[in-house]
């Protein structure tokens, strides 16, 4: 037992375990599934749309539909050991991870609170506060729209090469430097500001307060919160 009174004697550590996300989530046909009611090692392009908490997926599965032809069906529930990569042919690994907290005795004031991945210490909690850029259209919980490209073309003889953008957007491209749009202050609880990373991308982050007596800030970026603090922290 912790008592919230008792002195602290020696270096406190608290584990929490918890499984990671697999990589390939929404990218269509980025794995194949063996059904489970078909007799054999019989494999089809598939799509992972959802990972469930139990360690299961939601899945769209190609099955064929005639010769050469081929219908999306959902699985609501397919168990990992039905899923493979379908470019590597290898199971899917579902990430053992966990949350661990650490409080060390010298110094209680300095705890730590970091992601362990495999059995390998892992980075502090504060490393995955970020987002995608560009920003997906959907938000981050939603299949990512498609990427923004720049598209060139080489002549015959090889001697031209054309784009489909100027020279200022594609030296912005190629060097992804982050610009000042605008910025905003609406109301003395919150502010905005708009920059731009690359030509393509553009993010709006805010930070906000509910009242004035609030010592909370919440930090929004395009308008999604990513993390609620004191100003302090």
């Amino acid at each position: 037992l912790v008592y919230p009174k008792a002195k602290l004697t020696k270096d406190f550590k608290w584990r929490m375990p918890f499984r990671g996300l697999i990589q390939g989530i929404h990218v269509p046909d980025y794995f194949e599934v063996r059904p489970e009611h078909l007799l054999g090692e019989f494999w089809f392009p598939a799509t992972v749309n959802l990972q469930r908490t139990d360690g299961t997926f939601q899945v769209t599965v190609k099955m064929p539909d005639g010769p050469g032809k081929f219908r999306a069906t959902d699985f609501p529930i397919v168990r990992a050991g039905n899923i493979r990569d379908a470019r590597l042919k290898l199971p899917v690994k579902v990430p053992s991870c966990a949350l661990v907290l650490s409080v060390p005795v010298a110094n209680p004031l300095h705890a730590t609170l970091n992601v362990a991945r495999d059995g390998i210490a892992g980075e502090l909690i504060t490393h995955f506060f970020n987002r995608l850029t560009p920003s997906p259209p959907n938000g981050i919980e939603k299949p990512p729209g498609a990427d923004p490209k720049v598209s060139f073309n080489i002549s015959k003889d090889r001697k031209t090469i054309t784009a489909d953008v100027g020279y200022a957007t594609l030296e912005h491209f190629l060097s992804g430097q982050v610009r000042t749009v605008s910025r905003d202050c609406p109301t003395k609880l919150n502010k905005i500001w708009c920059v731009q990373i690359g030509p393509y991308a553009k993010h709006t982050i805010e930070l906000k307060k509910d009242s004035m007596k609030s010592k909370i800030v919440t930090l929004s970026v395009d308008g999604e919160a990513l993390c609620e603090a004191a100003a302090e922290d």
